[in-house]
This record gives C-alpha cells, structure tokens and sequence, in this order.
C-alpha cells in the first residue's frame, strides 16, 4: 500500500526540530552528520509513556 504524504513545514524547519529532538535525547542521526534519525531508547520510553517530558533537558532559545 502507498502513503502520500504532504508537509507544510519547510525542510529547514523540520531538521530544526529535530535538533531540538537530538538535544533533548529523544532521537539520533543514524551517523555522524547525518540527516536521518532514529528513535533512542528515551525516545521509545517517552512515546510508551515511561518518561515525564519535564525530566528532558529543555533548549534554550537565543
């Protein structure tokens, strides 16, 4: 089956984000300098529902 998909943010705005993702160790790039991630094991705690979102490091906004 075939999913189409349709973002309404940009791609500067998504790897944004997954910055913040990465500081707060909710996910990884798959590679040193890579732009794809993968879920980390706070990540997978987090989405279960095992980890309090207010123990995550927050990042602070320049």
């Amino acid at each position: 089956m075939s999913r189409s998909f349709r973002f309404t943010a940009s791609e500067d705005r998504i790897l944004e984000r997954c910055e913040a993702l990465v500081d707060c160790g909710l996910i990884a790039p798959i590679y040193e300098g890579a732009s794809i991630f993968e879920l980390t094991t706070i990540g997978y705690l987090y989405l279960d529902g095992d980890l309090d979102a207010d123990t995550l490091p927050r990042r602070s906004r320049a």
